[in-house]
């Protein structure tokens, strides 16, 4: 029992070294310890949040711009056969993100590139893909290939698009043709549709 709380006091102890400079900037600069810095911004959407939107928009949903989420399912299984704890931990924490960016008063947080606030997430996704893909590691060479394909090929297509975006989407959140333009842009250069 000691030996749990020591760590749990550590884990204590480390949460507040890195929370008690940000509050006592908080207390200086505003008079409060603790302080909602978004203003009139909130999370307004929680009974219809906009799920769809947040994962399969072309205006800024994930999928689009980051088809490796595709794998995620996959990847849950296999990790799940191998560690329920860690693949169930990850499946909750990706859901909680996704719902609470749908339930955001702007779904779209702006003018980005894909859904940013998703990016600092990226690692979880790692980590259930090292588990697929070490999964599929003895397997055959063109499994192998194919897998490796699914994730190389859509980064670069991902990349060359970026580079051809144009900042922001103002005609809805399903037009698809901008993103259209955006893919046919990275293979052929500048269109003028």
């Amino acid at each position: 029992m000691a030996r749990s709380f020591r760590f749990y006091a550590s884990q204590v102890a480390a949460g507040l070294i890195v929370a008690l400079p940000q509050t006592i900037y908080w207390r200086f600069a505003r008079g409060s310890w603790v302080v909602y810095s978004y203003g009139d911004e909130g999370f307004s959407n929680w009974a219809s949040p906009y799920l769809a939107e947040v994962l399969l928009a072309p205006e800024n949903g994930l999928l689009p711009y980051a088809p490796a989420f595709l794998l995620l399912p996959c990847a849950l299984v296999v990790l799940f056969r191998q560690e329920r704890a860690t693949a169930w931990l990850l499946f909750v924490l990706l859901f909680a993100v996704i719902y609470s960016c749908a339930a955001w008063h702007v779904w779209t947080f702006g003018c980005s590139y894909g859904l940013r606030p998703l990016v600092q997430y990226t690692p979880f996704l790692a980590m259930g893909l090292w588990a697929l893909i070490d999964r599929w590691r003895n397997h055959a060479s063109s499994v192998r290939f194919v897998v490796v394909s699914l994730l190389v090929l859509p980064c670069i297509v991902n990349y060359l698009a970026m580079l051809h975006y144009d900042v922001c989407y103002s005609s809805g959140s399903w037009d698809w043709g901008p993103w259209a333009r955006n893919i046919f842009e990275a293979f052929l250069g500048k269109a003028a549709f």
